[in-house]
This record gives C-alpha cells, structure tokens and sequence, in this order.
C-alpha cells in the first residue's frame, strides 16, 4: 500500500459487505489508532454545516477491485452521513465508470453530479482528488461527465492540468484562479462535530517552498488556525522543536521540548496525533519518531518505536 493510500487511510472508505452501513446513526471510534490486524481501510468524505471537509475511515473488501470500490463510495458521498456530516455529492449522483490509464483515473459521473450547492463547488473538487489518488497506481484524477472531459468546474472554478492532493484540502474560503500557483502546507487540526472530535486536515498557501523539513516543522508548530471552529493543539501546547530533525531511511525523527509530554510522560494525545498525521503528509516520510531528551515517546510512555504512516486509521466511523 503506497503512502497516499496510507495517509487517507490515514483515511479512509468502502463498504462493508453487505451493504451501506451509516445513514443517520453512527459510532465514532477512537479518533486515531493504529492499524494491528493490517484490514482493508478506505477513504471517504464529508462536509459539516461550514463547508469543511471531514474525512472518515471505515473497512473495505479486499476483493473489491477499485472501479467497485469508488462506486461504493460515491454513492455513500452522495447520502448524509450521519448527524452534522453532510453529503459532498448531489443526491443521485453516481459513478458510471473509472478508468485507470499510464497513472491517470478518469472518474466518469452521470448527470447528476452537476447539481451540487455552487457554494460547495472547490470541496467537491477538492474532494475528488484526495478520494481517487489514495489507489495504489493513481498520480491523478480527471473528471468527466459522459463522454466530455472537464476542463472548469460547473460554476467555472478551473481544474488543474494535473489533479492530485497538491490541489490542498479545506484550503480555500471561495473559489480561485490560482489553485496551483503557490506551493501546500497541509496540517491536521481538531474539530468538534456534534459533540465529536475529527482530525481535520486543512492546506495553507504558502509563497516559500518549505522543502527543509525542519522549516516545515517549525510552521506547523506555529501554525495558528483563522478558522475558530478548528484547534491546533501544537500551538495551543507551545510545543517546540529542540534540535534538528533526522531522516534515516524514510523515518522522520523528530525533537521536540517535554511541552509535548503530560504529567505521567506519555505524550499529550491530541498534540502528539495532529503532529504525527501532519508529518506524514510529507513525501517520503513512512514513519515519524517523536523524541524528547533524546528519548522516544509515544501516547503509550517511554519506547523506541515509531509510528508507521500506513498503519494509522483517523476518524473512523461504523
């Protein structure tokens, strides 16, 4: 399972086998666990009363091949998913095909995909691309209705030439012309859903390339949400970096002072979890070590191991 899948596992969605299994009545799990027992998750996506996109994890097939699989979920993004999580879709919207070609997923819609709220419009786009490219083999994602290509959004935001999660997440407030002329910084913040807590990721333009790792770090540290429905826990802790971060064959290590540690030295739950989902949005970066004096720590105390990206499930939903 290649990273992108990972980290919308670190997402996820299809259906179980029997049939759709959250219409209005929904268990939500542990915000953040790992991955044990290695089962088929998948990614989905919802929207909350301020146009935000939720993603929601919840198990798939192993058998289903990915055309089934998209199916499936376009048609559960298509219908409410629960109190406060809004269909991303238009009601009847379907996936008629998808077509898999040198790394490119053509999504084939029927007509009803066009009448989703105009207000909605850079979501659904948005959308789009996370939920194709967390297929193994997707580089990205094109939108057709029939047999037209579609090169601007119904409501005339355009599409980029290439369609993938650069486009950003919960990134812009309106639509915009410029989708692609800065570079992402995408960081996972909390957010309270009818009295549930989401990890929520959310795209900063930024003008500088934060291609330094340790540059990135520092600004998801600082990193201060304008949206006051969403929390930075690492910002609200005033957690800081203490030394260099170290990337060791796709292990990010990173040091970090004991703001992030509670009283009893396991790391602070919500802090630690965004920190570890945001860093594993980075290329190459497959697992991420915190360290505090040089320590290891984890939710669990004082150990050496890290947290691998693909074996992280968020916001998992029955």
């Amino acid at each position: 399972m290649r990273k992108q899948q990972a980290l919308g596992i670190l997402a996820a969605a299809a259906l179980l086998a029997g049939g759709f299994f959250f219409i209005n009545r929904q268990e939500t799990k542990e915000t953040l666990r790992v991955n044990s027992t290695s089962s088929c998750m998948m990614q989905m996506y919802a929207l909350d009363e301020q146009n935000t996109l939720i993603p929601l994890s919840i198990p798939c097939e192993e058998k289903d091949h990915m055309k089934k699989r998209l199916q499936q979920l376009v048609a559960k993004m298509s219908k409410k998913q629960g109190e406060g999580l809004l269909p991303v879709f238009a009601k009847d919207t379907k996936l008629e095909d998808a077509v898999l070609v040198d790394q490119t997923l053509t999504l084939q819609f029927n007509e009803a995909f066009l009448n989703y709220e105009k207000e909605h419009e850079l979501r659904v786009l948005e959308a789009i691309a996370w939920l194709g490219t967390q297929f193994e083999g997707v580089a990205q994602v094109q939108i057709a209705i029939g047999d037209d290509t579609l090169q601007t959004m119904p409501n005339g935001t355009p599409i980029p030439a290439v369609l993938n999660r650069k486009i950003g997440i919960n990134n812009f407030l309106t639509s915009t012309s410029a989708l692609h002329d800065s570079d992402a910084m995408t960081v996972f913040y909390t957010k309270e859903v009818m009295d549930k807590t989401f990890y929520v990721p959310k795209t900063k333009r930024v003008s500088a390339n934060l291609s330094d790792v340790d540059a990135y770090i520092d600004a998801i540290l600082a990193d201060v949400s304008v949206n006051s429905s969403l929390k930075q826990p690492l910002a609200q802790e005033k957690v800081k970096t203490t030394a260099a971060s170290v990337m060791r064959e796709n292990v990010l290590q990173v040091h970090l002072d004991n703001r992030i540690l509670a009283e009893d030295q396991t790391a602070k739950k919500q802090a630690y979890e965004t920190l570890i989902l945001s860093l594993c949005m980075l290329d190459h970066v497959e697992q991420v070590q915190v360290l505090v004096d040089d320590v290891a720590v984890t939710l669990h105390g004082m150990n050496d191991r890290s947290c691998l990206a693909a074996e992280l499930i968020y916001n998992e939903i029955e």
